[in-house]
């Protein structure tokens, strides 16, 4: 249900054509098993998913693994995002191409992916790869330093544009998780060291660490558990691999403690930290920060049950037709406000419904955020009510025929977008969509299904009016630290 991000533009310029095609497609026969996927377990606990089509021009897997924007340390906001990009560095310290092979990273609210594209004959250099970035790491200073100034260009590309989300994300976890009155998400990226996110990497990119590999292209599930149990089983084996690819990692290791709050800076003692709810560790309430980015953000937000799966696809469904709802309203832009709602983050305490408005620069940052949280309202009133979705009737019949659909066919699909440019990524992205669902929820597709066959109007109905009631909002203003 929610928006798929990458960075990758070729991905991103198939998206719309890839889903609105898809959606006039016959089912794949795979799907009368009930499950496309097949599914495995490697030898150092990691799950593999694959899809295997004869016929696809590349072979792509994608690792998952569990930290994300949400997730930093206090006084390490986007360091998720760091360590993706350092990841990557151990193996090629430029661009993200290696002859034919296509490869790149993505961090979002809830988790940290790895992608990488080869044609089939050079599989195993792309499982290579990616069996590099998943652990732990010594890095390179020069490289360190090159970074930190590609994300600042990230930043400085996005937010004064209004699509500052992400790292509203990661502020709000500092805010949220940590009590922090002031977040730094350019400032804490810039201050790290090679040692420090080493130790970070050690911590998160562990094999033991609950992650998940996805696989789509001509290998068989056989193929791609022998090509990655071959290379993950031993440190040894995965020091000689990276090695020669020009790596430079450690042996893979169980997680070293976490660091808790600690931070490597010390906040001002003037700014005392937000007070934290003792039954769910979170700052509840209306709380105002200051960022270090130009323009201002509101976020809203609602703790969810997070124990069912009809739980998480309830959360799921209504942030999607939430989202789509905001994406209508002409008053938001009108008023230059750019929102979105999603439900990717789970914490202990529960999953987060999120409301995220990048507000515009110049105006009284109070006034705007008013506006949009009026918005926010108004779209949780509006569930069932009114475009896209006229009752909530239908709300659960798309989630029922998305989710018990199956995948597309993929050879009508493949034809259907022959000569487009890089129509070759079709198959990727198909297992892209659902391996981001599956993630995002941490349910396969047969357990979603029979989730979809629980959901039912009434009782959405009674979620939204218990759960997401107004009395029920949180609420994080960042103002620019100038502003």
């Amino acid at each position: 249900m929610a928006l798929l991000h990458t960075k990758d533009p070729p991905m991103r310029r198939l998206l719309p054509l890839l889903f609105l095609s898809a959606l006039a497609l016959p089912s794949a026969a795979t799907a009368a098993t009930g499950d496309p996927l097949e599914r495995r377990e490697l030898a150092t606990g990691i799950r593999l998913s694959v899809l295997t089509v004869a016929d696809a021009p590349l072979q792509t897997f994608f690792a998952f693994v569990p930290t994300g924007l949400a997730h930093d340390d206090a006084g390490r906001a986007q360091w998720s995002h760091l360590l993706e990009h350092m990841a990557i560095r151990t193996t090629d310290p430029e661009g993200l191409t290696d002859g034919e092979i296509r490869f790149n990273g993505e961090t979002g609210d809830g988790s940290l992916r790895f992608d990488v594209h080869a044609p089939p004959a050079q599989a195993p250099l792309a499982a290579a790869k990616l069996c590099a970035w998943l652990s732990a790491f010594e890095f390179d200073p020069e490289i360190l330093a090159t970074e930190q100034r590609k994300i600042a260009g990230e930043l400085g590309a996005t937010a004064p544009r209004g699509f500052g989300h992400k790292w509203a994300t990661a502020a709000w976890a500092q805010v949220v998780r940590h009590g922090a009155r002031e977040v730094t998400v350019q400032g804490d990226v810039d201050r790290a060291t090679v040692e420090a996110v080493a130790a970070h990497a050690d911590r998160v990119l562990h094999l033991g660490q609950a992650m998940a590999i996805y696989a789509a292209g001509p290998l068989s599930a056989e193929e791609v558990a022998r090509l990655f149990d071959g290379q993950l089983a031993s440190g040894g084996g995965l020091d000689s691999l990276a090695n020669a690819l020009g790596g430079n990692p450690r042996a893979a290791k169980q997680a070293p403690p976490a660091a808790g709050a600690a931070a490597d800076r010390a906040l001002d003692p003037a700014l005392a930290p937000i007070p934290r709810d003792p039954a769910t560790g979170l700052a509840l309430g209306e709380h105002v920060a200051s960022w270090d980015l130009p323009r201002p953000h509101v976020l809203e937000w609602y703790l969810l049950p997070d124990v069912t799966p009809v739980d998480r696809l309830t959360a799921a469904t209504l942030a999607g037709v939430l989202g789509m709802t905001l994406a209508q309203d002409r008053k938001l832009q009108e008023a230059g406000i750019v929102a979105l709602a999603s439900s990717e983050i789970s914490l202990p305490a529960g999953r987060v419904l999120l409301f995220s408005a990048s507000l515009p620069d110049g105006v009284d940052p109070g006034a705007t955020a008013a506006k949009a949280r009026i918005a926010f309202r108004s779209a949780i009133e509006g569930l069932g009510k009114a475009p896209p979705f006229r009752s909530l009737d239908e709300v659960v019949a798309l989630t029922r025929r998305e989710l018990e659909g199956g995948l597309p066919d993929l050879a009508v699909l493949r034809r259907q977008m022959a000569g487009r440019p890089n129509a070759e990524l079709i198959d990727a992205q198909v297992v892209l969509g659902l391996a981001h669902r599956e993630w995002s929820m941490r349910l396969t597709l047969p357990q979603l299904s029979a989730a979809a066959k629980q959901l039912a109007a009434p009782a959405l109905s009674d979620f939204v009016t218990l759960r997401l009631a107004a009395p029920a909002a949180n609420v994080v203003l960042l103002r620019p630290r100038n502003g």
